[in-house]
């Protein structure tokens, strides 16, 4: 469904993924970010947050990605978003990313949610009101 007054969609399209060793270790290549909590099963498990967690960019790139294939490119020149890491996704997990239009026809609430359906992010997608007029 569209919006009257934009012509957004009313809800982003969920992407989701798995959190395997072999996705965090290719991430940590990527970023060249190789923090042990990532990548060493001994050191997660002595930590407080007990085992392998994903990037949090990693699991942030999921809701870019519902944004991209939402809003087919045509409104994100000049996007911005704007989260909060509620929880670590974990090795193991199963995360989805979604949004849903915010009654300013603006911008979106997105999210990550795990498994379980809590809230690894939670958020706000924000479009340049400029560009809204180019549609």
């Amino acid at each position: 469904m569209k919006t009257a007054r934009t012509n957004l969609p009313a809800n982003f399209q969920n992407c989701s993924l798995s959190i395997s060793q072999g996705l965090i270790n290719q991430f940590a290549d990527l970023a060249g970010d190789y923090n042990p909590i990532h990548m060493d099963a001994v050191f997660a498990k002595k930590s407080s947050l007990g085992k392998i967690i994903a990037h949090g960019s990693l699991s942030m790139g999921l809701i870019w990605n519902s944004a991209e294939k939402s809003l087919l490119g045509k409104w994100l020149k000049g996007a911005s978003l704007e989260v909060r890491f509620r929880l670590p996704a974990y090795l193991g997990d199963d995360i989805i990313s979604g949004g849903v239009l915010r009654s300013d026809c603006q911008s979106y609430d997105v999210w990550v949610n795990n498994q379980h359906g809590d809230h690894v992010i939670k958020g706000i997608f924000y479009i340049r009101s400029d560009v809204l007029g180019e549609n």
